[in-house]
């Protein structure tokens, strides 16, 4: 009868044994949890991480917005001539406050505007250095004259030739060799007495 006194004793260490390594796996499993995920920080970070970034995006939009109504403007008014019409949308293409993509759409419906004897006026705003527009805008401008005669052509070519941007000065370039027959490279001095002779050229053609 003796020894039942320390059995029971040992049985009572025995589960105070197991309740302890029960509660330390508990407590480790805890720590590794906020370890691996901090709740309170991380989701408070990243909450703050995407509000500027939806906040810019709606006011980029907005700002799009303001200016594809002043395009609308400049198109939809029937008192507003072509010229004037015109030198609004050139105005939008030369603002560097506006998107890149807005300043091409406003220059897409300048040139729809703007007839052939008076393409200068697109000549002109292709700048070179800071005023230079972006490749995008001039790569617009240089297509558009596809669909132009070979003067237009070759004037915006030698206007293009001495800018900045290099894939569209080798489209240029290659313009002018397919009409004038020559090769001058990027020298811009022999290539625009090779465009005032074609144009004499043209000038002294019999009309027809």
């Amino acid at each position: 009868m003796k020894p039942k006194p320390i059995i029971i004793a040992i049985i009572i260490l025995a589960v105070a044994a197991v309740l302890i390594i029960s509660s330390n796996r508990n407590g480790n499993g805890e720590t590794d949890s906020n370890e691996a995920n901090p709740t309170g920080t991380g989701s408070t970070t990243a909450g703050r991480a995407r509000t500027p970034r939806a906040a810019n995006g709606s006011s980029e939009s907005q700002s799009t917005q303001k200016w594809e109504e002043q395009i609308d403007l400049l198109l939809g008014e029937d008192s507003t001539s072509h010229d004037k019409a015109s030198r609004g949308l050139l105005k939008i293409a030369l603002d560097k406050d506006a998107p890149t993509t807005v300043r091409n759409d406003a220059l897409e419906h300048a040139l729809n505007l703007v007839a052939d004897r008076n393409h200068g006026l697109i000549q002109s705003v292709i700048g070179t250095g800071k005023n230079e527009l972006p490749a995008e805008l001039v790569q617009t401008i240089l297509d558009d004259t596809l669909n132009r005669p070979a003067s237009t052509q070759l004037t915006t070519a030698l206007k293009i030739l001495q800018g900045s941007h290099t894939s569209v000065i080798e489209e240029a370039i290659e313009l002018l060799e397919f009409h004038l027959e020559e090769e001058h490279g990027t020298n811009v001095q022999k290539w625009t007495q090779s465009v005032d002779t074609f144009l004499a050229a043209e000038k002294n053609k019999p009309q027809q």
